[in-house]
């Protein structure tokens, strides 16, 4: 199954190494609206980078949606 993830924090990098880990996930895109720390992640974990996640969903064939943002109460 290929994954996304939105957010390069501690938790995305975290879910990142754990996807590339899986014998059954494939990391298939990152997206950060901060482009440089999206970017290095994406070029880390050798998937597509994504400022905005609409266009994600709607180019990259991706399965599961991880979403790795913090909670603004």
């Amino acid at each position: 199954m290929n994954v996304a993830i939105i957010g390069t924090g501690f938790i995305g990098n975290a879910h990142a190494t754990a996807i590339k880990n899986s014998k059954s996930l494939e990391l298939a895109a990152i997206c950060d609206v901060n482009e440089q720390a999206g970017q290095k992640v994406a070029n880390e974990f050798s998937c597509a980078f994504y400022k905005d996640a609409e266009q994600m969903l709607k180019e990259a064939k991706v399965d599961i949606v991880d979403i790795c943002l913090p909670i603004v109460l």
